[in-house]
């Protein structure tokens, strides 16, 4: 058989034995599965974790331009083994991918000047200003260059804060009710497309394509975002199929009474008298549309009741929300720049995690990571405040991450990779270096001194400059 290492732990029971029919077995256990190594690592809960396939030294030093030159030529390339890379590997793969590191020197950043009240009419006309002053209007090669924000009347050099509060204050715009384009579900807290019918009769869909570029921009420049989007929107991005399941978390209500659509007795079904066809009411429009050839005339019954269900679902996930899906995709790999296929590397969770970041947050771990200046992690000061951050509610860690370091979400690695640094300070309230995650940090003589002024700060935080 072929033999696959894994994640090297000094044990060689942790060898994976794939025989000439794809049946695998797992180092002394004796077990087999009869299903193609790919099939086994991507689907539901496999009895091996995830992680037993990755190769740490493979992630570690391989020079993945060269390894996709190699995959062009079809030699032999780790690259093709998608699950020998854990997700921090994968996103370099993209990263290092695009086409500033294999085909265009960087000369000029793209940089965005941009006034809190007019954020995005201001984005997209220094976005608009970049493209045409390139020699040929049409490329999107502006897009891969570096991107610079500068907020008008504030002081402060993008090293990395005011980019992080650019992609912020977009997401929050762009994804909020008075925007238009996205609606939050109350019962499960995730945002889904609209279904707006004036956008359908003008086949006006830009905008889509607006959000699917300040994707791509934040993926490229390394800025997780705080999205509600559910799983299913990632798997659309690796275009994964529609399935039961899936509606759960989008609109929960549908799931719900299809559960009970599903349940019920033959008797009831027909008395519902329904038909292959959407209500109006649904679509934001002015006829009920037919989910299949002749849908309106077609009874439901308990034969076809499954049938029903799958293709209500596949209308409200995909095709209700086709163009605005499609918009917003073509604005994405527009700024990636790269093969559509390299996306596929991802599994949808690890996607999800390359754009937002990670939402749990271990406090015991930063504190672990945290480095002094002027103080030390003896300091009365420095013990006032872990006490005081691990006191704090969820909403108020998260301002308190944010109000140091631009974002509010852990990296990929936790929070035990983020440095923050401690220094001590004069004055009454803490500051923040965001670029640097940097608190200056006052001598308070008590936990209680701390916290308030500490939350004073959090709350009123927004814009560069001086408290």
């Amino acid at each position: 058989p072929y033999r696959v290492g894994l994640f090297p732990q000094n044990r060689s029971s942790e060898i994976l034995q794939i025989d000439a029919d794809q049946k695998i077995v797992h180092g002394n256990n004796n077990l087999t599965l009869n299903t193609p190594l790919e099939i086994f690592y991507s689907r539901g809960e496999p009895p091996i974790a995830e992680k037993m396939f990755f190769n740490k030294h493979l992630n570690n030093v391989l020079r993945v331009p060269n390894e996709l030159e190699n995959n062009e030529l079809e030699d032999f390339c780790f690259f093709k083994f998608r699950w020998a890379w854990n997700t921090k590997g994968k996103i370099r793969i993209l990263r290092d991918f695009a086409p500033e590191n294999l085909h265009f020197e960087i000369r000029m950043p793209l940089s965005l000047e941009v006034r809190r009240d007019n954020l995005i009419e201001d984005a997209l006309n220094s976005l608009e200003t970049a493209r045409v002053q390139q020699e040929d209007e049409q490329s999107s090669a502006y897009l891969f260059r570096p991107l610079k924000i500068v907020f008008k009347g504030e002081h402060g050099l993008d090293e990395g804060g005011p980019k992080v509060e650019f992609f912020r204050l977009m997401i929050e715009k762009l994804f909020g009710a008075a925007h238009g384009l996205f609606r939050t579900n109350t019962i499960s807290g995730t945002c889904w497309f609209s279904r707006n019918e004036m956008r359908r009769r003008l086949n006006d869909y830009w905008d889509y394509e607006h959000v699917g570029i300040v994707l791509g921009l934040a993926f490229k420049n390394a800025t997780h975002l705080d999205l509600c989007l559910p799983l299913y929107f990632y798997q659309k991005l690796l275009g994964c199929h529609t399935t039961q399941k899936d509606i759960d978390e989008v609109i929960p209500e549908f799931s719900s009474s299809f559960k009970n659509l599903l349940r019920e007795s033959r008797e009831g079904i027909e008395s519902l008298s329904l038909t292959f066809s959407v209500d109006k009411e649904y679509v934001d429009g002015k006829n009920d549309v037919e989910l299949k050839k002749d849908g309106m005339k077609s009874l439901v019954s308990k034969d076809n009741i499954q049938e029903y269900v799958q293709l209500f679902t596949k209308f409200l996930l995909d095709d209700s929300v086709e163009k605005q899906f499609a918009a917003l995709k073509r604005g994405f790999v527009q700024v990636m720049g790269f093969n559509i296929e390299l996306l596929k590397m991802f599994e949808p969770h690890e996607l999800k995690l390359a754009l937002c970041g990670r939402e749990d947050l271990d406090f015991n771990a930063l504190e672990n990571a945290a480095e002094y200046s002027g103080y030390s992690s003896e300091s009365a000061t420095v013990k006032y405040l872990w006490k005081v951050l691990k006191s704090l509610p969820v909403a108020k860690k998260k301002l308190f991450l944010k109000f140091c370091t631009g974002t509010d979400r852990a990296p990929i690695e936790g929070l035990s990779s983020v440095k923050l640094t401690i220094s001590k300070q004069g004055g009454t309230l803490p500051r923040a270096h965001t670029c640097h995650k940097q608190l200056m940090l006052p001598d308070y003589k008590s936990a209680d001194d701390l916290k308030a002024k500490l939350l004073i700060a959090l709350d009123y935080c927004e814009g560069f400059g001086t408290l």
